[in-house]
């Protein structure tokens, strides 16, 4: 028999509720009135954390980090890591036409523009190549 710290719901418990003390039924039906039946599965458990304990970047990332197997057909099942990866997009957007009295003007209209629209902020740098239309 597995011992309770090497299953999933082990680990899971060592990362999020260690220093409570409490079991997840305890904490699900203290927090939020659930009571958690004898049969809930791993994903399950997991989801219920992710989506209702608040948990940090930090927390997330470790719970991420634990799930390496998955019940599928009656057998465990190693699931490929996966790596996490960043990156810088750059995005490119021309036309842009809108008539100003003043290239400064036409500057802060389109900043206000693409901030109220887009949810973009951009710098005055990455706003390039203005050309005056007559």
């Amino acid at each position: 028999m597995e011992d309770f710290e090497s299953t999933y719901i082990g680990k899971l418990w060592n990362i999020l509720l260690s220093d409570d003390k409490r079991s997840f039924n305890e904490y699900f039906s203290e927090e939020f009135g659930i009571t958690l039946d004898d049969c809930i599965t791993d994903k399950q458990i997991c989801f219920l954390c992710k989506s209702m304990m608040r948990l940090n970047d930090e927390q997330l990332r470790e719970v991420d980090s634990i799930r390496e197997y998955q019940w599928e057909d009656g057998s465990w099942i190693e699931e490929e890591k996966e790596t996490e990866y960043v990156c810088d997009i750059e995005l490119l957007i021309s036309g842009n036409s809108m008539l100003a009295k003043s290239k400064e003007e036409y500057i802060d209209k389109i900043k206000y523009e693409f901030g109220a629209d887009h949810n973009l902020a951009i710098d005055n740098k990455e706003i390039k190549n203005i050309k005056e239309i007559i």
